[in-house]
């Protein structure tokens, strides 16, 4: 039995090296895609210095995709003391009785630039200002000079309880958009940049393309790891491939326990009558999103079915109107957007003058944990420089362009 374990740890062990050593796992710098001769890229792609060198994660477990996924969850405890900016959270009270929250977190150290920047953070699905990635991102953006403000969905919180019979959907925007009016409105002087994470950054795009006054009060747009398209997506989620449909029972299991969170209030005597079709069952017996949207979500909607709910709320086709500058960002080995996703924003943004993408070989979904080592990454992702410096960049292509032609704003 000994000789048997022996052997199959070897295998194991030699299949793990051929994989780290496989010519197509090798570190290298990102892949962009932006429409050619644009004084806006070219003065980005001059002033991000971090585009121009590889992504170097971690030897021993950095070059999976799975790892990189999970990374954050292992390291938690590890950096959850060290990594726990300190904030303060405010309430809104929506005209349908939700009671949405955010998070403010102020700069620990001034701007280069000694200007008012901030950060309009929202995160990915059931996630929030306390979940590990966005503590990690928020700290780094404090220590660069950046106010960050973190939308926390609704129900994710456990301490905030739901006043209203809904939770976060995945393009809607009515919780970003509050949390953006109130935010502006107490610093009306601030450079505002919109980052979402995830379904978060689907989120983002969906608000940024409703309208060109929305877009006026940005400087940019910034989306990481999001699919684009839920109607393309839905399907490869389903799927065995790279584990996909392992990641779905796993997010379907986290809404559930929002569901049992808050049984009262979403399945309520007065929410059955108004939605008779709502089959509570079912939803807490779903193994996969989909069901719970089939049997609660469409109906608190108001879709007869899922395809135009989900062609609705998927930012896709909603892209070109975004006019102010924006980039996506995903890695290819992210176990949950397979690259087959990209196809659309690789054309969208290979053709349009404001919108980039940048793709990395490794990185994840939403982990870009990067450190030339065998085991310890950095105490920054990829990720956190990335989307410092990019804000970095464009701001300052604002600031030449006011100083030149003042008259003409941002």
């Amino acid at each position: 039995m000994l000789v048997e374990i022996c052997i199959l740890a070897l295998i194991t062990a030699l299949w793990w090296l051929r994989g780290i050593l496989q010519e197509c796992n090798q570190p290298t710098v990102p892949e962009l895609f932006y429409k050619k001769e644009s004084p806006l890229h070219d003065h980005v792609v001059q002033n991000t210095p971090i585009l121009k060198k590889r992504f170097v994660p971690p030897l021993l477990w950095g070059r999976f995709g799975h790892w990189q996924t999970l990374a954050y969850g292992i390291l938690g405890n590890r950096k959850s003391k060290r990594w726990l900016p300190k904030g303060t959270r405010t309430s809104l009270l929506c005209k349908d009785g939700a009671t949405i929250t955010y998070d403010v977190f102020e700069p620990l150290a001034p701007h280069t630039s000694k200007e008012d920047l901030t950060f309009l953070v929202c995160p990915g699905i059931a996630n929030s200002s306390e979940s590990v990635y966005i503590r990690s991102f928020v700290l780094y953006a404090q220590n660069s000079g950046y106010r960050c403000v973190v939308l926390n969905h609704l129900g994710v919180v456990p301490d905030v309880k739901l006043t209203a019979p809904r939770l976060f959907t995945y393009g809607g925007t009515a919780e970003y958009a509050s949390m953006v009016d109130d935010v502006l409105a107490k610093y009306s002087g601030t450079t505002a940049i919109a980052v979402g994470f995830s379904m978060g950054a689907n989120v983002v795009s969906c608000y940024l393309s409703e309208s060109a006054e929305i877009q006026k009060r940005f400087l940019c747009g910034i989306s990481v790891c999001q699919g684009y398209d839920i109607i393309r997506s839905r399907p490869l989620l389903l799927q065995w491939q790279q584990l996909r449909r392992a990641y779905m029972f796993s997010m379907t299991r986290n809404m559930k326990k929002l569901f049992a969170r808050h049984r009262d209030i979403l399945f309520s005597d007065d929410m059955m009558k108004t939605h008779p079709k709502i089959n509570m069952d079912a939803v807490f017996q779903a193994t996969c999103l989909e069901q719970i949207d089939e049997h609660f979500t469409r109906f608190v909607l108001g879709y007869e079915n899922l395809d135009k709910m989900y062609q609705d709320l998927s930012c896709s086709g909603k892209l070109h109107m975004i006019n102010i500058p924006m980039v996506f960002i995903n890695a290819l080995d992210d176990p949950i957007v397979p690259p087959n996703l990209l196809d659309f924003v690789k054309d969208h943004t290979s053709n349009h003058e404001t919108s980039m993408l940048v793709v990395t070989r490794h990185g994840g979904h939403l982990g870009f944990l990067e450190g030339d080592s065998l085991l310890m990454p950095n105490p920054v992702s990829w990720l956190s420089r990335f989307v410092v410096e990019y804000s970095d960049a464009v701001f300052g292509r604002s600031q030449i362009r006011n100083s030149e032609y003042p008259a003409a704003g941002n």
